[in-house]
């Protein structure tokens, strides 16, 4: 496998996993992994990237297509948990909804917890890590 494409896996599956760790932990309930709220897309957007690094010819760099593709959604899932994040932190005198069970919590009560950062770490890094890896092309007819 390719040095891109294995780095990009490796993030993958750190999202996915992470995914199922705690998020946040809120007073009264205790803690609440990515799945409770908006989890499915980060690991629904985690899995994609996963079958794009493992299609075609592992041993080459994902093509141009590809690594954009990877980036797309490798941000996406991290805006998602920044969002979230963000949510959180500027509700802390209101009320908020993090799921559909749990709704009017006061944003002092939820503490955010390593999952979530894990999520949003990883998938911000994706694209950083398809173009920062990716073997320059050489042209046709040029010589090493």
């Amino acid at each position: 496998m390719s040095t891109q494409r294995f780095i990009v896996f490796i993030l993958a599956i750190a999202g996915v996993i992470a995914t199922f760790l705690p998020w946040f932990r809120v007073e009264m309930v205790g803690d609440l992994s990515g799945v409770s709220t908006s989890g499915w897309f980060t690991f629904i957007m985690f899995i994609i990237i996963l079958f794009l690094c493992v299609r075609r010819n592992t041993t080459y760099d994902m093509s141009y297509g590809n690594t954009w593709a990877v980036s797309v959604l490798g941000i996406a899932a991290g805006i998602v948990v920044l969002w979230r994040i963000f949510d959180i932190y500027f509700a802390q005198d209101t009320t908020l909804e993090l799921s559909g069970r749990l709704s009017g919590i006061n944003g002092e009560q939820i503490v955010l917890r390593y999952g979530a950062w894990i999520v949003m770490v990883a998938g911000l890094a994706t694209p950083l890590a398809a173009f920062l890896f990716r073997r320059p092309r050489l042209k046709k007819g040029s010589e090493i």
